[in-house]
């Protein structure tokens, strides 16, 4: 029974590796090849010493994202606009509201000095003043026309905003209890309940002729799971977890149109299988002092703390050992559960085969 067992759990790992190597682009096959091709390139030559704005037209091309209207540093803007909730005149349908009047809107609120900010807004004061301050600073983002706030049960949440007939969606990370617990038991299957409402958001702007989209965390691995069933959709994440492997080639092909940016060390950007474009960020001039720790490496500040963020010439280990772990107790759970089906079966085929040899036996004794 063991060596069956054992032959049954290598032929599971074999045909994931089969599938996985026919649909994933050789640079992110395995941790430590994830940028061969960006130091082979004749255009760009090493990028290890590149700063983050010297790389956005690079990987708008890497992206698969040429025309995009954002840095990198905007969409870091709008990812933290995402994790704000609307003030409730802005919650629905709006025409003609750009960020900048809602950045205004939420400033006016906390003049009063006994507003309760979190209650209406979902963060702190002082979160808040630091990201209404740094969208004020950005002429481009706060001149975006906001089209609508989403909040919907599933717990997918964030804006619709628009310049020049195209949308840009951001959506907010995980917030709550029941987004963990979707990303813990649904997300390693390919299953979410947000799933759905982004389809449903997607369908309810069918008119657009591209939409990009971006978001930290859950709010990224959502971005890309829309780029891999729409083709009008571009995607930025930062430190967003990856998918499981049983993708159809459609979403397998899909999710080249988003690209996920990892703090280097952070566990949630190398959880499960990593089928889009990635690149591993880090600061290799900032001190010990300024270095996020490991356990703050996915807040999304990391990516504002430094200016000089880089491509990491290597992966840091604590990164590829959740990467494989995670992997590997997603094959775990695919061979029990493929184990805990022939084992039913098994008892099932018995059960009727004792049935009908019992009935066979009364027949014999009635004859």
């Amino acid at each position: 029974m063991m060596s069956a067992m054992f032959l049954l759990f290598s032929l599971t790992v074999c045909l994931y590796l089969t599938r996985l190597e026919a649909y994933t682009r050789t640079d992110i096959f395995l941790p430590t090849d994830y940028h061969s091709d960006y130091h082979s390139s004749e255009d760009i030559g090493d990028v290890s010493g590149f700063s983050i704005d010297s790389l956005d037209a690079y990987y708008q091309g890497y992206t698969h994202q040429d025309g995009r209207p954002y840095t990198i540093r905007q969409d870091l803007l709008l990812s933290r606009l995402a994790y704000i909730k609307a003030p409730p005149g802005f919650r629905g349908e709006i025409e003609g509201v750009t960020v900048r009047e809602l950045c205004r809107e939420i400033e006016r609120a906390l003049e009063n000095p006994d507003a309760d900010a979190s209650g209406l807004f979902g963060r702190n004061r002082q979160e808040l003043l630091d990201i209404v301050s740094g969208i004020g600073e950005d002429s481009q983002i706060g001149a975006l026309i906001v089209r609508g706030y989403i909040d919907d049960a599933s717990g997918l949440a964030g804006y619709v905003l628009e310049n020049n007939g195209e949308l840009t969606i951001a959506l907010r990370g995980t917030d709550d209890g029941v987004d963990m617990l979707d990303n813990a038991i649904l997300l390693p299957f390919n299953l979410s309940v947000q799933y759905a409402s982004v389809r449903r958001l997607l369908a309810a702007y069918g008119g657009a002729r591209r939409i990009w989209l971006t978001g930290h965390s859950k709010g990224g691995h959502n971005a890309i799971y829309a780029a891999s069933i729409d083709p009008r959709c571009r995607a930025t994440g930062f430190n967003a977890p990856g998918f499981g492997v049983f993708l159809s080639d459609a979403q397998h092909d899909g999710l080249s149109n988003g690209v996920n940016y990892v703090v280097n060390g952070d566990v949630t950007g190398f959880l499960l299988f990593h089928l889009e474009r990635r690149a591993v960020l880090e600061s290799p001039s900032a001190t010990p002092a300024e270095s996020p720790s490991l356990r703050n490496r996915h807040k999304l500040d990391n990516f504002f703390s430094v200016d000089d963020l880089m491509v990491s010439s290597s992966i840091h280990p604590l990164g590829i050992w959740s990467e494989w772990i995670t992997q590997i107790i997603w094959l775990s759970l695919v061979f029990l559960a493929g184990y805990g089906i022939i084992v039913l079966l098994k008892k099932v085929c018995c059960g009727v085969i004792f049935i009908f040899a019992k009935i066979l036996d009364i027949s014999k004794q009635k004859y």
